[in-house]
């Protein structure tokens, strides 16, 4: 009858009460595949890992503007190491209803890859890219940070109004590189070298003393670029002040509370200062012609509103800039029973997330919040904060979507 009979003539039965082997669901079967570059050379020696699991399309607010982006809350994550023929296989694994299965590269040293799982997915090799970075002028650029995505530029100025998509699961961010980025200093003769994937790539520029981006051809193992010029508008030639005043949720003055600038910048700000008693806070020598503010009010683990950082503002500014961002007292801070990552959304405003255990509080702003829950399931709730305080994320408000 397919039960194990034991000395008595019993049936055992199964870890959830059923009788082994009978009403459990039959093991899914392993995932056979071969991973190729371009050429249809097999990419040996790869470690690969496979993500299963569903698709959520949500938006964020990035430097003013409201984008589009996809968060993929994985279920089952696994890694392998392609052999010598590319091929790779991964264990059976069920997913979430309206699954997605993907398999990625994750800063392999010789091979890239992010593709939807096919019996062949493509790969392309890494390569390691020199040259010497120069201004408009033609000087060195010394000390420069600037980073090299795969793809031209005029995918990258898609991405602007899309952002990358995001692959989660309970312990976290799983680091999914779709755009295979890579980011380097010069040296103090403007010499660089950072590996890239083969094919078009855009070098991406954005600091003060130079901005834009140049598209260039990879080939592997290696490749030369030489001289290149970095496009990018002339800067001030004195600096220039910027100055603004910080307000609470309920419209009084945040005193103490962090503002970060970025000057024409990407990456990390230029500048950062604290609101006075009043709320108030100024920046001195800055001299791109574009800022980006940012106000930070605690240190505890919390979710932003957009209404804490402004578009990109042309400089000079002709008026002191208002920004808002809750005071701690203005937060909900909640304890979680349940650990995994927490993506909230407030429709059609902002997503964010974070991976969080049962001992982690995070500071929710007031309003209405949809939670999308992901451990070996999903789980989803919906909130509406009303009142500040102490609150707990409590397993009854969630509901198992896993299946839906």
């Amino acid at each position: 009858d397919g039960g194990a009979a034991g000395e008595d003539g019993a049936v055992d039965a199964g870890a959830d009460g059923t009788r082994a082997g009978r009403d459990r669901p039959p093991e899914p079967p392993p995932v056979d595949g071969r991973l190729v570059y371009p050429d249809g050379s097999p990419a040996g020696g790869v470690l690969l890992h496979l993500a299963i699991g569903r698709a959520v399309e949500v938006r964020v607010f990035r430097n003013g503007e409201y984008t589009d982006q996809t968060v993929h809350l994985v279920t089952a994550h696994q890694v392998t190491t392609t052999d010598a023929e590319g091929s790779f296989r991964f264990a059976g694994a069920a997913g979430p209803a309206r699954e997605r299965r993907f398999v990625y590269t994750a800063n392999d040293p010789q091979a890239f890859a992010v593709e939807e799982l096919r019996q062949v997915v493509s790969a392309r090799r890494r390569a390691t890219v020199t040259g010497r970075l120069v201004d408009r002028e033609g000087k060195p650029l010394p000390d420069y940070w600037f980073e090299g995505r795969f793809g031209d530029p005029e995918d990258w100025q898609t991405r602007i109004r899309r952002e990358e998509d995001l692959f989660v699961a309970a312990t976290g961010d799983l680091r999914v590189d779709t755009l295979a980025r890579n980011d380097t200093r010069t040296r103090a003769d403007g010499t660089f070298s950072l590996r890239l994937a083969e094919g078009r790539n855009t070098l991406v520029f954005g600091e003060v003393r130079a901005e834009g981006s140049v598209d260039v051809e990879v080939r592997a193992p290696a490749t030369e670029l030489g001289e290149i010029r970095v496009p990018g508008a002339k800067l001030a030639d004195e600096g220039r002040t910027l100055a603004g005043r910080v307000l609470t949720l309920a419209g009084l003055p945040h005193a103490g509370c962090e503002v970060l600038a970025w000057d024409g910048s990407v990456g990390l700000p230029t500048h950062a200062t604290e609101t006075d008693e009043a709320g108030a806070f100024a920046f001195e020598g800055l001299r791109s012609h574009e800022v980006i503010l940012w106000a930070v009010p605690t240190e505890r683990r919390h979710i932003d509103l957009p209404i804490q950082t402004t578009a990109t503002l042309r400089m000079p500014s002709p008026a002191p800039i208002t920004l808002q961002a809750p005071s701690e007292e203005e937060y909900a801070w909640a304890r979680v029973e349940i650990p995994g990552f927490y993506l909230f959304v407030r429709p059609g405003v902002f997503a964010s997330g974070d991976a969080l255990d049962r001992t982690d509080v995070v500071g929710l702003p007031p309003g209405p919040l949809r939670i999308h829950l992901v451990t070996d399931r999903i789980l989803e709730a919906t909130v509406d904060l009303r009142e500040p305080g102490d609150i707990v994320l409590h397993d009854s408000l969630f509901r198992d979507t896993t299946r839906d």
